[in-house]
């Protein structure tokens, strides 16, 4: 077959003349056409021809489309002109690849364009096939080619291989099969940790299964599979439903098509399935399942009396089955070393399972009606999880939900064509098209599609959306995927071994990376260009150590039951963990002697969880078994309520009003009040993506493409930003309506941003062969890099500094150093507690941490002298309570039940009512700070609707013999700040500063494509900003007097000017401490940042705000010094009151401090607000999964909001996937 496809091609390219005509025209008296001609489907272009597409000029596009090609014309130079603008001309067919439909005619036109439909019905042999048209004038021609892809193989999926719950069909609902219309359902009651394979009590339903088994009928049970024997073949009848079929031949047997992941074999009296992934099913000479092996030769052994299964047994742990009087299995007791067992029970009326009890006691209730299964109530609810109904043909009809979403099911048949509708409760329809049982089409309610094709061997090949757009597989004879196509052209290659094992790929950059194993088909080793890594396992398979490319080594340890209980890192630390009987961790040890337990119920649930120094949470569960309260380390409590479909509608915090969400009827999230009864509502499409947003009197906008992209975001101002984006959905272009320069990307095959433009300028970026970003060269400087083997940063240079780092063997930063001058080093000592480093100057600065790794002590000296110490304890919450500072003083904290500061005390150990200096606050239910009160002054604020700060007050202590002073800030429509009462702002459609004005003086910003501030301009005065690619770290700043160049370590180490390099210290937090250029200088700040009058021990650093120094405005919440990391995703742009609040001295703040070295590896396209998605809300209930047979390739779409139209999950790594464009480094 592809020996024809290629003959093909190649007689279509012989048609283009690659010779002049000698009659041929002066090439100045007419235009000429290009040779290439364009292809094009629903307004995208598919190809463009092959000198300048990826693929050779192959386009490629499923049946059921119409295609466009179209002419392009030139002037030519030179007279070498066969096909003339002006001739008459023929467009034509030249290979048709439908045999069920006739060639279309010959069109003798001048017109530069021609449509072609494709049937959906098209059928041919082989797919893909070929279609090939030519526009000639008898003396030249003009040409396309494209392949057609069929949906599904020439054969019909066996029916009953379609009852599995993966496969070439989707899944809607709660869950309904869409081919079959049956309703489907797996539980798991319970499951027990064991090596190789795992023990579960496991049920499946199918209602088109009138089977009787130990669960009655249309349910089977975990290690009910069986194998039915028979002079021509065997049939597998699989626990979940499905069967699958082989024939004998010769001494073995051959697999029915489309279930090609298995092989059946015989060894003596014994019968073995082995899977893909080699796990092997033994069954006996009369076709009981006899035990389950890994390719290790761990796993379970059953038992069975009088046929039935007794026990399942897999080490010391095991199952244990009784059965009723009818056969009916009546429990399932799970057994381990040292703990008592536990039960799952289940009940029958009629011989129908009716009801089942977890070990924890919830139970679970069934109703049938006409012999099929019609509701399900779980513990106390009082009504239904659904209730279904079903036509006379068996097939679902229709399911209510508990709260009444009612969807509806319309299936059609024709031939060997099927359809199924779901109409979802709010009046979405999901189409799913079949083709001999095989999936070929999902239409979503917006229109938008995804095509699936298979090959011969029901082996999926291509997937395309409405666009065009899709990723394209090759397989081997033996089903395995060997090379697989992105939407872009890129290509990764694998080859596997006699086990299908990959031992090889290659990536879309010709990168070959080497996979070796044992003898057992364990994987022991990974090479790529010279830096290798390996693995040891002991003779169950688990692994017993690891060995990185610098050749350290970590070991693990195992219990008898397998159970993890030593980990030796490359230093000899050494981290315990203890099991219960059920292979449950109860107890995790630290190398420093830290202990953490954890209890739980007979459901496997934590109950309890406790820490080192008096950490503590706990959990309850209501009747259904939900989180109904949790508990935190103080003992506030939170509260859960849930709706009648399980999703969470309340949310009580400790001392707050409840904070509810309602959802719509197809469970998408509708609106949220938060406790301050602030509402944020969503509107959706058809297929759950969020068109909208609207909180505090402001709505934002969103649309996407015909395949579900984001394309365009629309601000409440109007104001919106265009994406353009690749077949991958990278974006290429970002446009705004406003001035904002336009945001241009570029992509490599392996998908690396390898440009961006915007209004300054291009920045290029280059990698290493292990995909760790090397340079970054731009209009404000270039920065460049350099890694060791296992990915620690080694050595960063810009602004004409070079900083190199060194790591211990468990990558902890050892020494820093700039310019080949020592900038730090770090001393680590495990059984103190402490960390050491050591600076220029003679500065130490010793941390000191208590076993849950809060600094308790912070001392730094100079030459031998103290410079400053600082002691601190915290609460069980981690909040600092009580601070000892030799420069600042005595200062106590206290905080309320939501770890909200409300008071801090100064020079003395209590904060008690009556302090003498002291700063107390209080906040509103959204935690906006309301209040705050000092000795001299009381200052109330007001918050809007949508929590930006409106006005504050402030009384001084002599009121009112003084008066107060007042603020009142204003805002544009975006909810950006345009008036502090003292500075105006402008803002940008990409939500960044683009002047302010402060007493008639004019500050203008820049900003690069990534959100990065570039320069500021100050009258005539200009600074400029270069920052770390990897890391919200400002690198440095200069104007027209000097540079300041900011040095890093673990932490803020130093600044450099050109005459001195001052050394820094910081705390914790990653708050300046002490500077020290000539005469030390000490700095202390109030909790929300603002400098403590009178705590300053030399001169201040005006520049230090970039470094930590903290300067900030008294109202309002803390703001952050830095952008927070411009290169991972963004949160979506929400108000303020939407995030978390914690007091600013707990450890858990949610203000980053600047970072250490270590960067975070992975580019983003931009970091404008516009590409920040909507709020992502909790899938909704219903849902629609299509999946592949049991090749590997499994594609995933959910009717709800996401990323992307459609999440597409392709379940083996072997298959390849679409690719991201923030793909991380390579491993």
């Amino acid at each position: 077959m592809r020996n024809r496809l290629l003959a093909l091609v190649l007689a279509v390219l012989l048609l283009v003349p690659l010779t002049p005509a000698a009659d041929a025209a002066p090439p100045d008296a007419y235009s000429c056409l290009h040779p290439d001609v364009a292809v094009s489907a629903n307004g995208e272009v598919l190809s463009t021809g092959s000198e300048i597409a990826n693929d050779g000029g192959m386009a490629h596009a499923g049946t059921g489309v119409t295609l466009t090609f179209q002419a392009r014309t030139f002037n030519p130079t030179i007279d070498l002109c066969n096909l003339r603008l002006t001739d008459t001309r023929t467009w034509q067919v030249g290979h048709w690849p439908c045999e069920n439909a006739p060639k279309p005619k010959p069109a003798r036109t001048q017109s530069l364009s021609w449509s072609v439909s494709v049937p959906l019905d098209c059928e041919f042999v082989g797919s893909p096939n070929l279609l090939s048209v030519t526009l000639t004038n008898g003396k030249g021609s003009a040409g396309a080619s494209v392949m057609i892809y069929a949906g599904a193989p020439g054969f019909a999926l066996p029916d009953k291989q379609a009852r599995a719950f993966f496969g070439p069909f989707a899944m809607q609902s709660d869950p309904v099969n869409s081919l079959t219309g049956a309703l489907t359902a797996v539980a798991t009651d319970a499951a027990v940790t064991a090596v190789g394979v795992p023990l579960t009590v496991t049920r499946t339903y199918n209602s088109n299964d009138e089977s009787t088994g130990p669960l009655g009928v249309g349910w089977r049970s975990t290690y009910s599979d069986r194998l039915e024997l028979t002079p021509t073949g065997a049939r597998y009848l699989a626990s979940d439903g499905r069967e699958i079929g082989f024939a004998r031949k010769g001494a073995g047997f051959a697999v029915e098509p489309g279930a090609a992941r298995f092989t059946l074999a015989r060894a003596g009296t014994t019968y073995v399935l082995t899977s893909f992934d080699q796990v092997r099913m033994l069954f006996s000479a009369a076709g009981e399942l006899q035990a389950i092996r890994d390719r290790n030769g761990q796993g379970v052994t059953i038992e069975r009396v009088a046929g039935r299964v007794r026990t399942v047994t897999n080490g010391r742990r095991s199952l244990s089955y009784d059965y009723d009087g009818e056969g009916r299995l009546v429990s399932a007791r799970l057994s381990g070393p040292g703990v008592a067992p536990r039960t799952v029970r289940y009940e029958y009326t009629d011989g129908r399972l009716t009801g089942v009890t977890s070990p924890g006691g919830i139970r679970t209730r069934y109703e049938y009606a006409d012999g099929r299964l019609r509701s399900e109530t779980v513990g106390d609810a009082k009504v239904p999880a659904y209730v279904t109904e079903y036509d006379d043909g068996g097939r679902v009809v229709a399911q209510t939900d508990g709260k009444g979403g009612r969807s509806t099911w319309s299936w059609e048949t024709e031939g060997i064509r099927g359809t199924s509708t779901m109409t979802d409760p709010t009046g979405g329809k999901w189409i799913n098209e079949y083709e001999r049982n095989w999936l070929i089409r999902q239409t979503d309610p917006t229109g938008a599609t995804a095509t699936f094709h298979y090959d011969a061997d029901g082996n999926l090949i291509r997937v395309f959306d409405t666009l065009g757009h899709g990723a394209r597989h090759e397989y081997d004879a033996f089903g395995r995927a060997v090379a697989s196509t992105d939407a872009v052209g890129a290509v990764t290659r694998r080859t596997y071994n006699a086990r299908n094992d990959v031992v090889a790929t290659v990536d879309p950059l010709g990168r070959r990376t080497t996979y070796s194993y044992d003898a057992r088909g364990n994987l022991t080793g990974t090479a790529y260009l010279g830096r290798a890594s390996s693995v040891s396992y002991d003779l169950r398979g688990l692994v017993t150590a690891s060995r990185d490319p610098l050749g350290r080594v970590t070991q693990f340890a195992y219990s008898v039951d397998g159970d993890l209980v030593r980990v030796t890192d490359p230093l000899r630390q050494v981290t315990r963990i203890e099991y219960d009987g059920w292979g449950r961790p109860v107890k995790v040890t630290s190398p420093r002697g830290a202990v953490s337990t954890v209890k739980y119920n007979d459901d496997d649930q934590p109950l309890e969880q406790r820490g080192a120094l008096g950490a503590s949470s706990s959990q309850t569960y209501d009747a259904q078994g939900r989180v109904s309260t949790l508990v935190d380390s103080r003992g506030g409590v939170t509260r859960l309520r849930y709706d009648e479909n399980g999703a969470v509608v309340g949310v009580t915090r400790p001392s707050l009003p409840e904070a509810t969400t309602t959802y719509d009827a197809s469970g998408r999230v509708a609106k949220a009040v938060d406790a301050s009864g602030r509402a944020q509502t969503f509107t959706y499409d058809g297929a759950g993506r969020t068109n909208s947003t609207t909180y505090g009197g402001r709505t934002w906008q969103f649309s996407y493409d015909k395949s579900g992209r984001l394309i365009r975001t629309t601000l409440p101002s109007g104001k919106t930003a265009s994406f353009e984006l690749d077949a991958r959905g990278a974006p290429l272009r970002i446009t705004y309506s406003d001035k904002t320069p336009a945001v241009s990307s570029t992509w490599d095959a392996a998908g690396r941003r390898t440009a961006m433009g915007d209004g300054l300028g291009v920045t290029r970026f280059g990698y290493d062969s292990f995909d760790q970003l090397t340079s970054a060269t731009g209009p404000g400087g270039t920065v460049t890099y350099r890694w060791d083997p296992v990915g620690n940063l080694a050595g960063r240079t810009a602004a004409g500094h070079t900083e190199s780092y060194t790591w211990d063997a468990v990558n902890r930063l050892t020494s820093a150093a700039a310019d080949g001058k020592p900038l730090a080093s770090y001393r680590y000592d495990l059984a103190h507690g402490t960390i050491t480093t050591t600076q220029p100057a003679g500065l130490t600065k010793t941390e000191r941490q208590d076993l849950r790794g809060r600094t308790t002590s912070l001392s730094i000296t100079q030459n031998g002298r103290p410079l400053r110490t600082i002691t601190s304890t915290y609460d069980a919450a981690d909040n600092i309570t009580r601070s000892n500072d030799s420069t600042a003083g005595t200062s106590s904290y206290t905080y309320d039940p939501l770890n909200r500061l409300t008071a801090a005390c100064y020079g003395t150990d209590q904060c008690t009512d009556d302090a003498r200096d002291y700063i107390r606050y209080a906040y509103d239910a959204n935690g906006n700070r309301t209040w705050e009160k000092r000795p001299t002054s009381a200052t109330w604020s007001l918050y809007g609707p949508g929590n930006e700060l409106q006005a504050s007050i402030t009384a001084p202590a002599s009121y009112p013999l003084d008066p107060p002073t007042t603020h009142a800030y204003t805002y544009d429509p975006d909810g950006n700040l345009t008036s502090d009462g003292t500075t105006t702002y402008t803002w940008s459609a990409a939500g960044k500063p683009v002047t302010s004005t402060a007493a008639g003086t004019t500050t203008t910003y820049a900003h690069s494509g990534d959100g990065r501030r570039a320069t500021s301009t100050t009258g005539g005065g200009v600074t400029r900003y270069l920052w770390d690619p990897l890391s919200p770290q400002i690198l440095n700043t200069a104007t027209d007097a000097s540079p300041t160049r900011y040095l890093y370590g673990a932490g803020l180490l130093a600044q450099q000017t050109p005459t001195a390099r001052t050394p820094l210290t910081t705390s914790a937090n990653g708050s300046v401490l002490t500077t020290t250029p000539a005469k030390p200088a000490q700095h202390d700040y109030e909790p929300y940042g603002q400098t403590r009058a009178g705590r300053h021990r030399g001169h201040p650093h005006r520049r230090l705000p970039h470094l930590r120094l903290r300067l900030h405005r008294s109202p309002g919440r803390r703001r952050n010094l830095h952008p927070g990391p411009p290169l991972r995703p963004r949160r979506p742009h929400l108000p303020p009151g939407l995030l978390s609040h914690r007091s600013p001295l707990s450890r858990h703040s949610r203000h980053p401090r600047l970072p250490s070295v270590r960067p975070q590896r992975q580019l983003l396209p931009t970091s404008s607000r516009h590409n920040r998605r909507p709020r992502r809300q909790p899938l909704p209930r219903r849902r629609q999964r299509a999946t592949a047979p049991d090749d590997g390739v499994r594609i995933v779409r959910r009717a709800g909001p996401s990323d992307h139209q459609h999440d597409r999950v392709l379940e083996e790594e072997s298959v390849g996937r679409f690719l991201r464009p923030d793909r991380t480094r390579r491993t």
